[in-house]
């Protein structure tokens, strides 16, 4: 994702989803690209149909409103925003829009105005997540002026953390942010005095001299500010989100290793729990690799 030319933002009218729509917002105001805000209208129309004739000049009434409701939002003026109103499945409706138009994103917020938050995510992003084939952002922060001035991708080594680091380069690059690259050494201790003592021995020494040689710095980050950082933890995701909270992280994008479709934990242990505890929106990008 060398550059952003397309963004859709699912906006169902709750609070999370318009937090997650300045976000979307910005991004699309650094970077020039088209803002398609989208809202679905729950399917069933058709059944309720055939008992209420006038149903569909009811829904009408129904879609003038909601378009009333989005335009309050959205910022009307800008060429660049594109208000869509349809109905159906609403996970089903994000995802076929969002390749019909072939965008390069998604940004939602963790929790529509139907869903109780449960122990993965509101039901449309968790669906949406597991689903979309393009990089997707969920957003819990509540953001009046928000910018993205560091980033931080954390890599557990594997081609999938490399991928996301390259797709970050050039949003990086635009807003000028700095990339904290981070690798949690996965100490099993709970005892602080063991860790210290570990990473002072000839093993431990080896073990951070091997992750920092491969902590790799993809080719095209010229002009791209990237710092390797090491860390010591019993659990990675609480890890990932103490350092974006203690280091002021704008951005997490982190790898998914869970395939189209399938929900094994959502996308993998570590980036399922840090999408549901992160302070920051979370990008979360699939190598292509799990669309084969």
């Amino acid at each position: 994702m060398d550059t952003i030319k397309s963004i859709v933002c699912p906006l169902d009218l709750s609070e999370s989803s318009k937090r997650a729509y300045r976000v979307a917002k910005y991004l699309s105001d650094i970077t020039g690209a088209e803002l398609w805000v989208l809202h679905v209208i729950p399917e069933g129309t058709e059944f309720y149909s055939s008992i209420y004739p006038n149903l569909s000049a009811l829904m009408g009434g129904i879609q003038e409103h909601i378009e009333e409701k989005i335009d309050a939002v959205i910022d009307t003026k800008d060429p660049l925003i594109h208000r869509v109103v349809l109905s159906g499945k609403p996970y089903e409706e994000i995802i076929k829009f969002q390749e019909h138009k072939d965008a390069d994103l998604i940004v939602m917020g963790a929790k529509g105005i139907s869903t109780i938050e449960a122990v993965l995510l509101g039901n449309t992003a968790d669906r949406v997540l597991r689903n979309a084939n393009c990089p997707v952002i969920i957003n819990r922060g509540d953001f009046k002026d928000y910018k993205i001035k560091k980033i931080l991708v954390p890599t557990n080594l594997s081609e999938f953390s490399e991928y996301a680091l390259k797709q970050v380069i050039g949003l990086a690059r635009k807003t000028a942010a700095e990339i904290d690259l981070l690798h949690v050494l996965d100490i099993h201790t709970y005892d602080a005095g063991k860790v210290e003592d570990f990473m002072k021995s000839e093993k431990g020494k080896s073990l951070e001299t091997k992750a920092r040689n491969a902590m790799k710095t993809p080719e095209g980050s010229e002009n791209v500010t990237i710092n390797k950082v090491l860390a010591r933890g019993f659990e990675t995701a609480s890890e990932i989100v103490h350092y974006a909270v203690e280091n002021n992280v704008d951005l997490i994008a982190i790898a998914s290793h869970g395939r189209k479709g399938i929900s094994k934990l959502l996308l993998g242990s570590v980036a399922d729990k840090v999408i549901r505890i992160a302070p920051c929106p979370v990008m979360v990008v699939k190598h292509p690799k799990l669309f084969d």
